[in-house]
């Protein structure tokens, strides 16, 4: 009985009732449970090479292809992945 709804009509008897017949819950998992549950973890990226980067020929391009300059995202890449791979 809801007092507030009985208290504004005096008819009220009640709101009804709900009957749950089944009820299933799915487990959100974390990382770190995958972790625990000795999962093995890799890392895979990809890089958008598509032309409104910039062409990768020219200097100012996201993706330049020079031998002897990395790529400032290629350097980013690798770092994320080396510490994820440490801290595992």
């Amino acid at each position: 009985m809801n007092p507030r709804k009985q208290i504004k009509n005096k008819r009220y008897s009640n709101s009804g009732t709900l009957r749950i017949l089944h009820c299933h819950a799915d487990r959100q998992f974390s990382l770190v449970d995958y972790v625990r549950g000795n999962c093995i973890i890799r890392m895979v990226c990809a890089v958008d090479f598509t032309i409104s980067n910039g062409q990768p020929l020219t200097q100012d391009s996201l993706h330049t292809m020079d031998e002897e300059k990395v790529s400032i995202r290629v350097v980013n890449y690798t770092t994320k992945g080396n510490y994820c791979n440490e801290a595992l």
